[in-house]
């Protein structure tokens, strides 16, 4: 049997990405066996029969993992920390003889291993998913940024010694070609959504929400843009309820709590924290609409679930997004047009025209079956 090596250098008190579990799991029943490297411990885990959720939880019990509060500068320092953890592990990797390392994502702190064993041991396969860019200008703190950009280009050098490349979108497989990268190196798997979670939601009263936000509370997901929109709604409906389901680092969440008070919205925000699991989809299956205000987005798993959920979802017209929804799926709103947005909503609030069908059909073509199985074929290829 073949042995995977995940390296995940910044687990923290979250834990492992759902889908990245999902994703182990799948490869497991293709044939390897699953080991996981944290900076902490390299240890072979078995999600044959599990579920994740259950699984992610049980590993948080039974490491002990400090909960860490962030900062952006102290989650680089964390970072930079938790590599210095993988690298003193270099002997116990070289001798498990593992047929392919696997990074579920790109940034900076989980390309660095790869890149150095790789130098060392051609004979190692190392695939990795490509999911996003950093831009240089945007929303927020401008050195940030800057240091953000920089590591993500540097993330780009150290990628060019991986064997494949798998990106989630076109846009990323023209970048990538853009900047000269090996045609062979990339392949176009997608994205998928956790397809049995949205089929077995069920309606919470708890969560009946006039309009839901997923994703993480940070600037460039538009989340002024959404306090804007709705200062213009609750002019019209004053009980109007937005669930903000996510989290943020502390500055950030501070500030924006300010500005909702500086507003008078306290009345009409609901802060859920993260939520995971069945519950997370009864959020979104109890909400009536899906604000999605983001300013750069690679993919947008968030709103992919909301969509299939069959939820209208008013989004702001990014490239992913038209070559992902091609029939209507979402409702495009003007960029920063905030009177469209209360417009729009108050409009579909007053029809009950809420029920996206279109959306619903799309449930079926985003499996994680169909994305591993391409990840496998063109490793094997």
């Amino acid at each position: 049997m073949k042995k995977m090596l995940v390296n995940i250098v910044n687990l923290n008190r979250e834990g492992i990405q759902i889908i990245w579990l999902i994703k182990m799991k799948k490869w497991e029943e293709l044939g390897y066996e699953i080991y996981i490297q944290t900076g902490v411990f390299i240890e072979r885990i078995n999600l044959k029969g599990k579920d994740v959720y259950a699984f992610n939880a049980e590993m948080d019990e039974l490491r002990n993992i400090p909960e860490e509060r962030f900062t952006k500068l102290r989650y680089i320092w964390y970072a930079l920390r938790r590599n210095l953890l993988v690298f003193r592990q270099y002997g116990k990797v070289k001798t498990g003889n593992y047929d392919v390392l696997y990074t579920l994502t790109s940034v900076l702190e989980f390309t660095l291993f790869p890149f150095f064993y790789r130098l060392f041991h051609p004979e190692t396969k190392w695939i990795t998913v490509f999911d996003n860019t950093v831009p240089l200008q945007g929303p927020g703190n401008k050195g940030i940024r800057f240091l953000a950009w920089v590591f993500f280009h540097m993330s780009l050098h150290l990628l060019r010694r991986a064997d494949k490349i798998y990106v989630i979108t076109p846009d990323l497989e023209t970048y990538l070609l853009e900047h000269r990268f090996k045609r062979n190196q990339i392949v176009l798997t997608g994205c998928a959504v956790e397809g049995q979670r949205i089929r077995e939601a069920v309606l919470d009263e708890r969560y009946t929400f006039d309009a839901l936000f997923m994703g993480r509370i940070n600037e460039k997901k538009g989340i002024y843009d959404m306090l804007e929109s709705l200062a213009l709604v609750v002019k019209e409906q004053p009980n109007f309820r937005l669930g903000i389901m996510g989290g943020g680092d502390e500055p950030t969440v501070k500030a924006y709590q300010e500005r909702i008070q500086k507003m008078n919205l306290e009345q009409n925000i609901f802060f859920l924290g993260y939520k995971v699991g069945t519950e997370k989809f009864n959020v979104i299956k109890s909400s009536k609409l899906f604000w999605f205000f983001s300013y750069d987005e690679s993919f947008g798993v968030a709103l992919l679930e909301v969509v299939c959920s069959g939820k209208q979802a008013l989004v702001y017209n990014l490239p992913p997004f038209r070559h992902l929804y091609r029939h209507n799926e979402v409702i495009i709103i003007p960029w920063q047009d905030y009177a469209g947005i209360a417009s729009k909503t108050l409009e579909l609030l007053r029809s009950d025209e809420l029920k996206n069908e279109a959306g619903e059909k799309l449930l079926d073509a985003f499996s994680w079956d169909v994305v591993v199985t391409k990840e496998y074929e063109a490793l094997n290829s």
